[in-house]
């Protein structure tokens, strides 16, 4: 007596081919995800460009009063 779930070959096939392509997208997603700058990266980016553009600013100011 066959189930409701029984797969034919070819389903059995076709899905074993469709799980392949999602893992295939899982992985370049995951490649995608990992070129992401992390949380100290951008902080120290920040801070550096707030700090450079004080200091520009201040060199302005400077340049600029005399």
């Amino acid at each position: 007596m066959p189930g409701d779930y029984d797969l034919a070959l070819r389903q059995a096939d076709a899905a074993r081919a469709d799980f392949a392509a999602i893992g295939d997208e899982l992985e370049f997603i995951r490649i995608q995800l990992s070129a992401l700058p992390t949380r100290q990266e951008l902080v120290r980016t920040v801070l550096l460009a707030w700090l450079a553009g004080a200091a520009l600013a201040t060199g302005l100011a400077l340049v600029l009063w005399r």
